[in-house]
């Protein structure tokens, strides 16, 4: 599959949060506000949901980071940002896992014409080596879509 430019713009860029089955300060979650900035405090708490989210940036060592258009902005702060992926054909998350242990990773992703450009990409996830998903935003009749995935650690 061809990579475009805004290819991973999401990668879990856009898509503004990772769930992880891990502890944290909500047990049980890593809740990833992507591409927020960091001048901005993390973790923080979501006024409207309560989930206490931080940002991507200790996970990721590659992309930019974008924002939503105003007009399409979210009342919710964890999608008014994103990282986005214009280099390379991929670009990893590092997340602290244990051996053997069930995670549900979910991970929503949203255009939000951060790039002027207005078209939509269309872009793969994987685990590891593993292809997970092939994420066509190009086909949605709205902005935003999701992913999810019970995957078990074969490594840490």
């Amino acid at each position: 599959m061809e990579i475009s430019l805004a290819l991973l713009l999401v990668l879990v860029a856009i898509s503004d949060i990772i769930h992880l089955v891990q502890a944290q300060s909500q047990p049980g979650f890593i809740s990833l506000d992507c591409g927020l900035p960091a001048n901005e405090p993390s973790p923080y708490s979501e006024s409207k949901t309560g989930l206490r989210f931080s940002s991507d940036s200790k996970f990721i060592q590659t992309g930019e980071i974008g924002r939503i258009q105003t007009n399409l902005e979210n009342p919710l702060k964890p999608y008014t940002t994103l990282r986005y992926f214009p280099e390379g054909t991929r670009n990893c998350y590092n997340l602290p896992v244990d051996k053997g242990r069930k995670y549900l990773i979910k991970a929503w992703f949203r255009y939000g014409n951060y790039d002027g450009h207005d078209i939509k990409p269309m872009f793969d996830l994987y685990i590891g080596p593993n292809l997970w998903a092939t994420v066509d935003m190009q086909n949605l009749d709205g902005n935003s879509t999701s992913e999810e995935i019970l995957h078990v650690a074969k490594s840490i």
